[in-house]
């Protein structure tokens, strides 16, 4: 039976593809041999499918879906990202400290380049995410040139997020050394 399940999960039918991802989440424990299957299935182009597998993966609840949850808080759908966030929170309350949401700032700063507001959107909100001393690290310094670009992005969801975040790591590295962050004027004051 769960064969089959798993087969359908490659269905060329999304609805087969959804359904598959759900019914191996009720199978905690005999899920577990679709774990694979389901962290291809956090790539699926159906968001609907992509919710499923990883709230399925949350119902498994085994730890080699972590690294691949905390890459999914970058998806463009906010369904997607919601579903990746409670199930880490599922795995772990702390996943925000774990080495995997760390290593994955890197890959989300990269992100932020992305063509539509939702695809930049999703980084912006996983970076926010994370153990607020992320703002304090140099991948956050590094941020802040794309970060500034965002706050002329077309999209107002965008700018906010960017501003935000721009905010966030000013006010951690300002705690730190007394500057700011991002921009300042000739007399050191931020702009």
């Amino acid at each position: 039976m769960i064969g089959l399940t798993i087969r359908q999960l490659k269905s060329k039918h999304s609805w087969k593809r959804l359904q598959a991802a759900k019914q191996l989440g009720s199978w905690s424990d005999t899920g577990r041999a679709a774990v694979p299957n389901l962290v291809t299935a956090l790539a699926d182009e159906s968001w609907e499918v992509r919710e499923a597998a990883a709230r399925a993966l949350g119902q498994i609840g085994d730890a080699r879906a972590v690294e691949p949850l905390v890459d999914l808080l970058a998806d463009e759908s906010w369904e997607v990202r919601k579903a990746a966030a409670q199930t880490l929170d599922e795995f772990d309350p702390d996943w925000r400290k774990s080495d995997e949401a760390r290593t994955a700032i890197p890959n989300l700063v990269v992100s932020l380049a992305g063509k539509s507001w939702n695809v930049r959107v999703g980084p912006l909100w996983a970076l926010d995410e994370i153990d607020p001393e992320w703002a304090t690290s140099d991948e956050a310094s590094a941020a802040v040139p794309s970060l500034m670009d965002l706050l002329a992005d077309e999209s107002w969801e965008v700018r906010k997020a960017a501003a935000q975040t721009l905010a966030r790591i000013d006010h951690a590295v300002g705690e730190v050394d007394g500057t700011s962050a991002w921009r300042s004027d000739s007399t050191g004051r931020s702009l």
